[in-house]
């Protein structure tokens, strides 16, 4: 909601202010001009669809959000950001590390970092990509999968591209004038922007010896000419920028916009399209079971040697809506093929989806996306339906994880792909640092008894979960809450005290809220009489029955095998 000229209209706002600099003082700002009610905590690192899923209901998104290729806001958000001189942003994000962040959050890099004095940090070439171009880096996330590892005319480009998806843009040394602007759009009262910067006794980069300077500057050649760009689309953009005007609540609705891919593509007509098709395990046909494996198969002819081919398809639903997209690039392989050969690439992923209809359109183009170097393009090119289930039902969307594979079906071609995934892609720290659980007071209740159990047999049951704190209990990020249980013998002893995890339905359980859920168990593998304890687990830190909240108790009989007495 924005509050404007005493009304409220169905705009809200997304901002990702990257520099560590203004992050504060902005959302304070933010929180002063709509209440902390409306505004949603200083997030960092979280994806933008897990930020619209935990706090999609307050006016203000607010943080340091991260972006996979594809990421788009909904319709009805304005998007703001603000970048800042990246030599003074790569001195904060050192003193950062020196003064503020604790050795017990530092990964093995960042703590000898911490040991070093700046000219010896500043002059070690494997530590820089921390502190180089950063700001490029993450706009260009949006549409490649990679950008530290591109060329930097392709990483400017890329982070223009980035930039120019946000609605308002500006710069912390112009953050007065972004201000301004702000409060003549919301028709807000002028605020004195509060400047909160935790490193703001650290040396300036005009402090640091010539030498230095000239380094921090070459590191960051991308990131000053993005920021200047930056400058430029404050002046022609932001503060000329108009709010759209609220809909006319009897306006009809419009019918849904198929058109996800642009018309102005054009193919090159290096690959011809032999077939595709999409079938299942339990019916060969395009009718699937949601819960079932699948494959999309795509048959394409080189007409022409292609040397960095990406074949990759999205999935619709017939309402529109884009649910899934993927290619062979964003999966990790950088593929070759020879004219003169019919290659099969095939995509199996879980049909994880509800009963419906669905498109598939496929793209095949040379480096990350087909905007650049377009190959082969189709939209609608086959539909599927999902008219049953195989195994428990479900509501709601899930992410699909396909498997890739290519081989030479005719002709006398060759295809062949190499991994370029390396260690970081395989193992990744996770940005969003989930808040501790201080104060778990609250409760769970089973719904229904349990029945006997085998011994090892597993049962999904069901409980309400009431969070009486004053603190949202989180189960996303680096510390995720979770379901789980203890079993124990009459006498109290544990028998299996790390149960299996289950995630929270909503991903949060709202202070003073209330939500439901399941939980996956896993029945003792010997005969016996056991006391069940389900509770609620953050990883890394607690149990939270340590911390106030009351576990739910159920005695459940084990029987032998074959029997449940």
């Amino acid at each position: 909601m924005i509050k404007r000229t005493g009304m409220i209209s169905d705009l809200r706002l997304f901002f990702d202010h990257i520099p560590k600099t203004a992050g504060t003082s902005i959302w304070t700002w933010l929180v002063e001009a709509f209440g902390k009610e409306n505004v949603s905590p200083q997030l960092k690192g979280l994806k933008v669809e897990s930020a619209l899923s935990l706090y999609g209901d307050r006016f203000a998104l607010c943080g340091h959000f991260g972006f996979v290729p594809g990421d788009k806001l909904p319709p009805g958000y304005i998007s703001a950001t603000v970048l800042r001189d990246p030599r003074e942003r790569a001195l904060s994000e050192y003193f950062f590390l020196v003064e503020v962040v604790p050795p017990s959050d530092m990964s093995a890099e960042e703590r000898l970092i911490k040991t070093l004095p700046i000219e010896e940090a500043f002059s070690r070439d494997k530590f820089f990509p921390k502190f180089q171009n950063v700001q490029a880096s993450h706009l260009a996330s949006r549409f490649h999968p990679r950008p530290q590892d591109l060329p930097p005319e392709d990483l400017i480009r890329f982070a223009k591209l980035g930039l120019e998806q946000f609605d308002l843009v500006g710069t912390t040394e112009r953050l007065g004038e972004f201000v301004d602007v702000f409060s003549r759009l919301f028709d807000i009262p002028q605020i004195v922007l509060r400047r909160v910067n935790v490193t703001s006794r650290r040396q300036g980069f005009k402090d640091l010896p010539v030498g230095l300077r000239r380094k921090i500057e070459i590191f960051n050649e991308v990131d000053l000419e993005l920021w200047k760009f930056a400058d430029t689309l404050f002046a022609g953009r932001t503060v000329i920028f108009s709010l759209p005007e609220a809909k006319d609540s009897s306006e009809e609705a419009k019918a849904p916009d198929h058109s996800a891919i642009p018309d102005t593509i054009v193919e090159d007509g290096a690959l011809e399209l032999l077939g595709v098709s999409v079938s299942g395990q339990v019916r060969q046909t395009g009718d699937l079971l949601a819960g079932e494996l699948a494959t999309l198969s795509i048959a394409l002819r080189a007409k022409e040697n292609v040397d960095d081919l990406n074949v990759g398809f999205s999935i619709d639903h017939d309402s529109g809506l884009r649910l899934f997209g993927i290619n062979t690039w964003l999966l990790g392989y950088s593929m070759k093929c020879r004219a003169g050969g019919d290659y099969k690439i095939d995509f199996a992923f879980a049909v994880d989806l509800g009963i419906g209809t669905y498109r598939i359109s496929i793209a095949a183009h040379s480096g990350p996306s087909h905007f650049d170097s377009c190959h082969l393009l189709r939209k609608d090119v086959v539909e599927f339906h999902v008219t049953g289930y195989l195994g428990a039902r479900f509501e709601g969307l899930t992410r699909l994880i396909p498997q890739f594979y290519a081989s030479v079906v005719g002709g006398e071609g060759t295809i062949a792909s190499v991994s370029i995934m390396s260690e970081e892609d395989i193992v990744q720290r996770i940005g969003f640092m989930t808040p501790e659980i201080t104060d778990a007071s609250g409760f769970m209740e089973l719904l229904g008894a349990i029945p006997s159990l085998r011994p090892g047999e597993q049962l999904a049951v069901a409980v309400d979960i009431f969070n009486m704190s004053a603190q949202d209990w989180v189960g996303d990020g680096s510390r995720p809450v979770s379901l789980s249980y203890h079993w124990r013998r009459m006498d109290g002893e544990p028998v299996i005290f790390d149960g299996l995890r289950s995630p929270f339905s909503d991903r949060i359980v709202k202070a003073a809220g209330k939500s439901r859920g399941n939980v996956l168990l896993q029945a003792p593998e010997s005969p016996g009489r056991y006391a069940l304890e389900l509770s609620l687990v953050q990883e890394t830190v607690c149990w939270l029955e340590e911390r106030g909240f009351k576990s739910a108790m159920q005695m459940v009989d084990v029987g032998g095998e074959g029997q449940c007495s």
